[in-house]
């Protein structure tokens, strides 16, 4: 909310509500309390929590309605293309239904992974190919569940972000950051 307001941006084009989870969803309420929108991406329609009831509030406060989109879908966003490669399966585990991003813009890229865990990447690598980028968002904030061999290997990104705070988990952890040096 606060970033939006200090940059006068009134509307979001695409939103993406990557899981239900509160720590990937939490401050969207607030943004829709700020901001309109014109699509919301979402792997669910509803979820018994807290967060996502309020996030739905505020997506249906504005008569939308929340997306889901299919691997393989094309976003287009100014001269941005967004590609959805995931999730592929449907699965009962909230990480595995994350929505996993390929952003191309020019000839930058990045590919944004949500909580999406080694399951989940191997399902993508087997359906789509050109998976190198320039920026991966490693997932699950550098979780051993998260960031196989495999995965880096068809990525091979350049630079690497891990969303964490202090946390409880251990995260990132060492066998993750060993990967990625």
């Amino acid at each position: 909310y606060t970033i939006l307001k200090n940059k006068g941006i009134k509307t979001i084009d695409i939103m993406v509500a990557t899981h239900p989870d509160e720590d990937h969803i939490g401050g969207l309420s607030g943004a829709l309390n700020y901001s309109s929108v014109d699509t919301v991406l979402s792997p669910v329609t509803s979820h018994d929590t807290k967060t996502f009831n309020s996030l739905s509030k505020y997506v249906s406060k504005q008569g939308k309605n929340f997306t889901v989109p299919k691997a393989g879908d094309v976003y287009n966003l100014g001269s941005a293309r967004i590609n959805i490669i995931g999730p592929i399966n449907n699965s009962s585990d909230s990480n595995n239904q994350s929505i996993v991003l390929k952003v191309t813009y020019g000839s930058t890229s990045f590919v944004f992974t949500g909580d999406a865990e080694e399951e989940e990447e191997s399902s993508i690598l087997k359906k789509f190919k050109g998976l190198e980028c320039d920026v991966l968002k490693v997932a699950h904030h550098g979780s051993n569940s998260s960031t196989s061999n495999a995965w880096l290997k068809a990525t091979k990104p350049t630079y690497v972000v891990i969303p964490v705070g202090k946390n409880s988990y251990g995260h990132p952890t060492q066998n993750t950051i060993d990967k990625l040096t």
